[in-house]
């Protein structure tokens, strides 16, 4: 889990902080919303198609560094991306 939580969540937002100095609107529009897609497709996947190693009861708690970091942090980054 330690490692899901470095790849997945700080090494992402370092990412992040760049992009946010670079031009703060832009991840404040787009975070939320690469949020809000991230936790609702990890949630119908990780109940019926596919798990990470480490397992809970709840099964979506394992990819909550996943829908926190990479996903929203690389929304940011292709919109970042078209934008130039």
């Amino acid at each position: 889990m330690f490692l899901y939580i470095i790849i997945g969540f700080i090494i992402p937002w370092i990412l992040g902080v760049y992009l946010f100095i670079k031009m703060p609107k832009l991840i404040i529009i787009f975070e939320p919303i690469g949020i809000a897609i991230a936790f609702l497709i990890n949630t119908v996947g990780f109940n019926y198609f596919w798990r990470l190693k480490h397992s809970y009861n709840e099964l979506s708690l394992s990819a909550l560094p996943f829908d926190l970091g990479m996903y929203p942090i690389l929304t940011c980054l292709f919109i970042f991306s078209i934008y130039y």
